[in-house]
């Protein structure tokens, strides 16, 4: 065991160390696998103890960490990591696994069954290691087209070719969206909803998606109870079960979506273990489709597979859909059969605490300034973008890629505002930013990341807006430096009113 820390760590430096028995025991909040033979150790720990968080040390390359994250570890460090380096990578995994593991159930003989096949958790800590790393670059390329496309006159056919990127970059990054959706790394911002109501929302732009041939028939019950979600993600859903309902009905159809409270019932546990008893809030999208086979079935929420000639489930539509559902403590499948259509049940936890939140309006554009922007990023191509454009809208920036560096900035220097990644080497962001705080009371601090917010602890955030995910547009990051400004600012007044 590690030296007194918050959290605990078990430590398990060899095969022949490991006791399965001795771990099943164990009080310890996460365990870190320390060995040269990982892959036989890191799957024994794993099929010991999988309701941990599993760090390795271990010295490896980008692609090496990938596939152990893959193989079913939270994180990988350096060999050589202090102590409150991997305590710090431990708050992170466990807070990740507050908000992304499934939830589990006990079956009848007493085994643990997750809702997710093990393969599925696999290729989802792949997918989202994946998207984070693409998030960086494509930072990069959305600031410099901005950049382009504001300095060239309209039209020419460079201005053409420059949008092109543009467009490029944007589609890229909502296959990165979907990635981290499908892995619940998400950045979900969930308030109390009313199903129907969002139904009806969606109805106007299903209708158009859908086209003529596709007819919309809606089921909706009254008196459901509130559900809490993320609005827009919920929408994205919708749009995306519609889109692959269309692509099973070239020749038409019906689409009916439904909506009750249901209660789950002994028979449904034994089909499905792995669904807690309990009531929920039930939507079901039912098409007239093709359907598809079992075996075709069982992939449905895969990342890039094609369940029928038709391209149903193909790309991340599906898999997204998946991976907002769960991130939403939710359960989901699918009932087919061939030529008799598709039917997909999602169920979600009621809310039945407090109204349903107004939707929150985006601030208006604002004007330039001059405010001093201390950056805090370790990519190099990401730090030198980020402080030419702020420069270039007004701002004062100096840059630096670790948090000891900013830290001697900050004791020469005033700063109006932190922008930290949350990643970086030795101390991380957070840590950064709590120290920062000491010198430097009152100054508000936002945190990037390629990862969602759920991977920074929220005692960490002013509040839910400091934090934004790669990639951005240069001019939200303007808005949200300006909006946390203006929120330090009130927060000042008020102090001065009250004392």
């Amino acid at each position: 065991m590690f030296p007194p820390v918050s959290p605990s760590v078990l430590l398990i430096t060899s095969r022949a160390q490991f006791d399965a028995a001795e771990v099943r025991a164990s009080s310890a909040d996460a365990i870190v696998v320390q060995a040269t033979e990982n892959d036989r150790l890191l799957s024994a720990v794993l099929t010991t103890r999988a309701d941990l968080p599993i760090l390795v040390l271990q010295d490896v390359d980008e692609a090496g960490a990938l596939a152990l994250i893959a193989q079913g570890a939270d994180d990988v460090l350096r060999a050589a990591a202090t102590v409150p380096e991997i305590a710090s990578a431990v708050r992170f995994a466990m807070a990740r696994r507050q908000r992304t593991s499934p939830r589990r159930t006990s079956t009848s003989q007493g085994a643990v069954s997750f809702p997710d096949a093990p393969h599925l958790q696999a290729i989802a800590r792949l997918s989202g290691g994946i998207a984070h790393e693409f998030n960086n670059l494509l930072t990069v390329v959305e600031a410099h087209v901005e950049q382009l496309r504001q300095g060239l006159p309209d039209p020419t056919d460079l201005r053409t070719a420059a949008d092109g990127i543009a467009a490029a970059a944007r589609e890229a990054a909502m296959l990165t969206r979907q990635l981290l959706a499908f892995g619940r790394q998400q950045t979900l911002m969930p308030s109390p909803a009313e199903m129907n109501a969002l139904i009806g929302d969606a109805t106007p732009s299903l209708r158009s998606g859908l086209g003529e041939t596709i007819q919309i028939i809606t089921e909706l019950s009254r008196d459901l109870p509130a559900v809490r979600v993320d609005r827009d993600q919920m929408l994205e859903v919708l749009s995306n079960l519609a889109q692959t309902a269309r692509e099973s009905m070239p020749g038409g159809g019906s689409f009916t979506v439904a909506t009750d409270v249901h209660s789950v019932t002994d028979e449904e546990r034994r089909l499905r273990p792995w669904l807690p008893a309990g009531r929920f809030v039930r939507l079901r999208v039912t098409d007239t489709g093709r359907g598809m086979e079992e075996q075709a079935l069982r992939h449905l929420f895969e990342p890039f597979f094609a369940a029928s000639p038709s391209g149903r489930g193909k790309g991340l539509t599906m898999s997204s859909v998946y991976g907002v559902v769960k991130q939403s403590n939710g359960y989901i499948w699918a009932d087919s059969r061939v030529d008799k259509g598709t039917t997909v049940t999602i169920l979600l936890p009621p809310h039945e605490n407090g109204p349903v939140a107004p939707r929150v309006e985006r601030p208006e554009k604002p004007a330039k300034t001059a405010y001093r922007v201390l950056i805090v990023e370790d990519t190099d191509a990401v730090r030198q973008t980020l402080t030419s454009m702020l420069e270039w809208h007004g701002f004062s920036v100096t840059a630096a890629s670790t948090a000891e560096e900013a830290l001697e900035f900050a004791r020469t220097l005033r700063f109006d505002l932190l922008l930290t990644d949350v990643a970086l080497p030795g101390r991380s962001g957070p840590e950064l930013a709590r120290e920062f705080r000491q010198t430097s009371a009152g100054t508000p601090v936002i945190f990037m990341s390629g990862y969602s917010a759920n991977s920074i602890d929220p005692r960490d955030l002013d509040t839910p807006r400091a934090f934004l995910q790669k990639p951005f547009p240069v001019q939200t990051l303007v808005e949200r430096i300006h909006e946390m400004l203006n929120w330090a600012r009130e927060r000042t007044n008020r102090r001065g009113d009250s004392a």
